[in-house]
């Protein structure tokens, strides 16, 4: 649901400033949408509990802080939900296939590539940090290694935490 909030908002081809004017005359409907779209099972009595923390953590401010961080990184969104091309894994004696879906690819004024994967934790992170430090961040180096490939140029990667909305990357 988190993710299709920020969708809805960032995506779409969404300049920064139509977002911004989203986030404040229809975020609650915006949110209501991705609720009735993909969270019907929280507005069940038994998950009172679980929206009340949805709704607390992807609120305006939140959807704000990240506005600021694409703004503050003059990061402009490309697309969510890319998909990247499958590609044959040389490495498998099987014949497997890597496919992934990247959660959000931004550009930034460089015309330089980023792409986010968002994770919703309330610990601030603590495993994809841990994931970072000890360089074992598989699926950001799926992202990078797909990106790569499409994109024909160095890319970026980092985490989303949700609802922290604090980023973590091992890039610069």
């Amino acid at each position: 649901v988190a993710h299709r909030i920020i969708e809805k908002i960032f995506g779409d081809g969404h300049t920064m400033q139509e977002a911004g004017r989203m986030m404040d005359e229809s975020y609650d409907q915006i949110f209501n949408e991705a609720i009735n779209e993909l969270g019907l099972l929280l507005l069940r009595p038994e998950h009172t509990l679980d929206l009340a923390r949805l709704r607390s953590g992807m609120n305006r401010v939140a959807m704000q802080n990240f506005f600021e961080i694409l703004n503050d990184n003059k990061l402009t969104v490309v697309e969510c939900e890319h998909i990247f091309e499958r590609v044959q894994w040389s490495e498998a004696s099987d014949g497997a296939v890597v496919e992934s879906r990247a959660d959000m690819v931004l550009r930034d004024e460089n015309d330089n590539i980023v792409v986010l994967d968002f994770k919703w934790n309330q610990n601030g992170g603590k495993y994809q940090r841990k994931s970072l430090e000890q360089s074992t961040a598989l699926q950001l180096y799926l992202y990078r290694m797909l990106a790569e490939r499409e994109y024909k140029r160095s890319v970026r990667t980092a985490y989303l935490i949700l609802p922290d909305m604090t980023l973590l990357s091992h890039d610069a």
